[in-house]
């Protein structure tokens, strides 16, 4: 497995990033969605949005990314790519933090 898919995997274990900061937990199952104008698209800059649901096809109470696009969602949640990107980060973070500790007694 390569780096970028292992990052994938910590993304989908992490769950619905807009659910997480949205209501306080995430949901499954999830999709990568890819951030950013696609002239930019890099496998590193994603996070996992529900799907159905935050991703592409929205459900009952929620407005998916697609269709609509970055300011639609902003609009709706008051957060964007760039907010749900750090919290990704940070909650991959977290689970290292604690994996390291777990294995290292650190």
């Amino acid at each position: 497995m390569t780096p970028v898919e292992l990052y994938h995997l910590e993304l989908r274990d992490i769950g619905c990033i807009a659910c997480l900061m949205q209501l306080g937990k995430p949901s499954w199952p999830v999709a990568i969605h890819h951030l950013f104008d696609p002239s930019q698209r890099d496998d590193w800059l994603v996070v996992a949005l529900c799907e159905p649901g935050h991703h592409q096809h929205g459900k009952a109470g929620i407005i998916p990314f697609h269709p609509g696009g970055e300011r639609r969602f902003r609009n709706t949640y008051g957060f964007g790519e760039v907010e749900m990107l750090k919290r990704s980060i940070e909650e991959v973070m977290k689970v290292q933090f604690f994996q390291r500790a777990l294995f290292h007694g650190g």
